[in-house]
């Protein structure tokens, strides 16, 4: 599942965020897994900040348009280490 949102504030301030359901915590480290095309798909680190109706800002290491894994993105995490 893909999803483009936008997260409306008082503030002046536009942001990328994802669904919380994207981010994927591996200690200290906060990644999401971005579409790399048919059934490619790529760990990308980012920065977060402000969460929001069940939405994240990203803060660093996404760019506008690209696509990420809304869910399961922990199933990926686990096919990344297996050979």
């Amino acid at each position: 599942m893909f999803a483009t949102f936008r997260i409306i504030t008082d503030a002046n301030v536009q942001a990328l965020a994802v669904p919380l359901s994207a981010i994927v915590h591996d200690g200290e480290k906060t990644s999401v897994w971005v579409a790399q095309g048919a059934n490619r798909f790529a760990r990308r680190e980012v920065a977060i900040g402000l969460e929001q109706d069940g939405y994240v800002q990203i803060l660093s290491g996404l760019e506008a348009g690209e696509q990420v894994v809304a869910e399961e993105g922990l199933l990926l995490s686990g096919v990344e280490g297996s050979s």
